[in-house]
């Protein structure tokens, strides 16, 4: 009995060996090819979500991109899907923010789990296995979860093992650096086609013609551009009348005192406000959205400036995120909203001054 029992240790120890060696060497394979890969920010999250799948047999895999910053994360499934949300949502959730490796056996019994997608699809969910994918330049931070669910294996659903999280743990250090590389590359590419926009802008705005409501119809288009604005709203200044011009649209124009709302604000004190939610901000005035039935989510309110003068507000409403809907304007489009912003100043001023001599 001792020398069968020994005989199957030895055939199962050499058998686990056996399998570990062939998933290193597949690891080996697609580290190769993620390496090689284009730094493109969605090809890459879907090569780890595809590899991540495959190295620990899982049949369905999801990537949660986390942004510290904003306190959000963007969900990247396999169906192509990405959908972004609060950063401690679900055990995705708990993973980003301790940085701990959650391994479940059966998902119903944990109260972290969310059960409406399997109410809704009919696919019913067991094991879990959510893992953190680290950066470790400078500060060590959690910069994306790995979500694996339900482990294939010889007799339906298994558990997740200790070998599927050292594996994901060594894939997870090359697949950090590919994503790290990749939004790096997306941000001096960002960076790129907005000084070349900024560029034609400035030419396109040097070539305008002085006459002030095709002006103002300009600005508010290259201002929903320039920050990927669904609306704007552009405030001339009119100091001697201490009013505001206010152009809501094209063809919508009203005049209201210079103190009044959140663009009031800006051009009398001159300071940038930017509101990730407007109806948590007491300056936000809701009665436009009740006559309009519209909906105003984020807001980035900015001055335009002549020299130190405040001669306009620009007011930008519901940043359009990747997924379509609406989200928080950055820090980065409030800079480069300030640079945009100084040439919209000299030419409101110019078309000022050549009204002013026309009417003379």
């Amino acid at each position: 009995a001792d020398i069968i029992s020994g005989c199957l240790r030895y055939f199962v120890t050499k058998q686990e060996a056996t399998y570990e060696g062939e998933r290193t060497k597949a690891m080996v394979k697609l580290v190769k090819k993620l390496a090689l890969a284009e730094p493109d920010c969605d090809r890459v999250c879907d090569m780890v979500l595809d590899y991540s799948q495959q190295l620990c047999n899982a049949d369905r895999a999801a990537l949660f991109l986390v942004d510290n910053d904003r306190k959000e994360s963007e969900a990247h499934f396999q169906s192509g899907e990405v959908v972004r949300m609060p950063m401690d949502t679900g055990i995705a959730g708990h993973v980003a923010l301790t940085g701990h490796c959650v391994n479940i056996a059966d998902a119903y019994t944990d109260p972290r789990f969310n059960s409406e997608v399997d109410n809704e699809t009919g696919y019913r969910t067991k094991s879990i296995l959510c893992l953190p994918i680290m950066e470790k330049v400078g500060k060590s931070q959690v910069i994306a979860v790995a979500q694996l669910v339900n482990k294939r294996g010889g007799h339906g659903v298994q558990k997740f093992t200790k070998l599927d999280e050292e594996t994901f743990l060594s894939f997870s250090r090359y697949a950090a650096a590919s994503l790290r590389n990749a939004r790096l590359f997306g941000v001096a590419q960002g960076s790129l086609k907005e000084a070349q926009l900024l560029l034609s802008l400035a030419h396109a705005l040097a070539d305008q013609t002085l006459d002030e409501e095709k002006l103002v119809e300009f600005v508010m288009d290259m201002a929903r551009t320039l920050v990927q604005a669904d609306r704007c709203a552009l405030f001339i200044v009119e100091p001697e009348t201490q009013t505001l011009q206010a152009h809501l649209d094209s063809e919508v124009t009203l005049q209201m005192p210079m103190d009044n709302g959140i663009a009031g604000h800006v051009a009398t004190t001159g300071e940038a406000v930017k509101i990730d939610d407007a109806y948590s901000d007491p300056r936000f005035t809701s009665a436009v959205d009740s006559n309009t039935g519209y909906k105003t989510h984020s807001m980035l309110c900015m001055p335009v400036r002549y020299e130190d003068t405040t001669v306009a507000v620009a007011q930008l409403l519901n940043k359009i995120g990747k997924d379509g809907r609406p989200t928080a304007f950055t820090d980065d489009d409030m800079t480069t909203f300030s640079t945009f912003a100084m040439y919209v100043g000299v030419t409101i001023r110019t078309a000022r001054l050549h009204a002013r001599g026309m009417k003379q």
